[in-house]
């Protein structure tokens, strides 16, 4: 990037993002900061489940679900990931079926089965 008046480079303005700030996203959260996900996730579910937002239910349970795996509680996430994904199926919403098949694909792999793993990441 120049400037019109000359060939020097122009100076870019201070970060307001960039990658010191993507970084920063990726580093590993916190056990504190994943209970309070997780108990807001939980409260979100609730209401989604009061309210009959069965769309509103299959995103926040594999939300949850990745949590879950991410916090070594396999057996949990199976099941939310699971249902997440029957949900969505029988929605229609190709969108939220991709995802869903996403979340099983890492669940697989998780669980040491990389071939069913790539079968979920490359379904139509």
């Amino acid at each position: 990037m120049y400037s019109r008046k000359s060939r020097e480079p122009r100076k870019r303005p201070q970060s307001q993002g960039g990658l010191r700030d993507c970084t920063r996203q990726l580093e590993p959260q916190s056990d504190a900061n994943k209970t309070s996900a997780e108990l807001h996730m939980q409260r979100s579910l609730d209401l989604h489940r009061k309210n009959d937002n069965v769309e509103g239910i299959a995103q926040v349970s594999g939300n949850l679900g990745q949590l879950y795996m991410d916090t070594g509680r396999a057996t949990e996430a199976a099941g939310l990931i699971t249902d997440a994904y029957e949900t969505v199926k029988k929605m229609g919403n190709q969108v939220s079926i991709q995802y869903a098949a996403m979340n099983m694909g890492l669940l697989a792999d998780r669980n040491g089965k990389p071939e069913e793993a790539v079968a979920w990441y490359t379904c139509e």
